[in-house]
């Protein structure tokens, strides 16, 4: 009986399993992801902070829209060759997206149309804005010869 308990404590496996873990190592080679995950974070806050200051407050919706029910969708004001005006609260008249004085538009549209844009003028103009710098650039565009001026509004749903 004594030879079958001894058969049946030793075998090659466990002779094998307890040579590899004396051979092992106390310490273990991983990778934290923590460190990781939050540089990766931080990286895609720096991006997102500086591609947002690269772009002017003007570049998209630059100008507090005025709020209206019966607004309709203008989908060619968003377009790269679209004459696009936008008068901000402060009085400052944008181009496209370059700040110019309201005296050089004329020249400005011209050009434009010249070029192959649309004889159509899309003027935003802040909420805020001064009825004076309104009226000058108005005054501008039809000086270029535009007739066609379509100022944008944000929609508000009813109810």
């Amino acid at each position: 009986m004594n030879a079958t308990n001894t058969l049946t404590r030793w075998s090659p496996s466990r002779i094998a399993v307890k040579r590899a873990a004396a051979r092992g190592t106390a310490v273990s080679a991983s990778i934290h992801q923590l460190p990781m995950v939050s540089t990766a974070v931080l990286f895609l806050v720096l991006i997102m902070v500086t591609a947002g200051a690269a772009h002017s407050s003007h570049h998209g919706r630059g100008a507090d829209l005025p709020r209206t029910h019966s607004a309709t969708p203008q989908p060619s004001a968003n377009r790269e060759d679209t004459i696009k005006v936008t008068v901000t609260r402060n009085g400052n008249v944008f181009f496209r997206r370059t700040q110019v004085m309201a005296n050089d538009l004329p020249g400005l549209i011209r050009e434009a149309v010249h070029s192959g844009s649309e004889r159509k003028v899309y003027l935003a103009v802040d909420a805020r804005a001064r009825n004076v710098d309104v009226a000058t650039v108005l005054d501008q565009i039809r000086a270029a010869g535009i007739t066609q001026i379509c100022v944008l509004a944000e929609r508000v749903p009813l109810g």
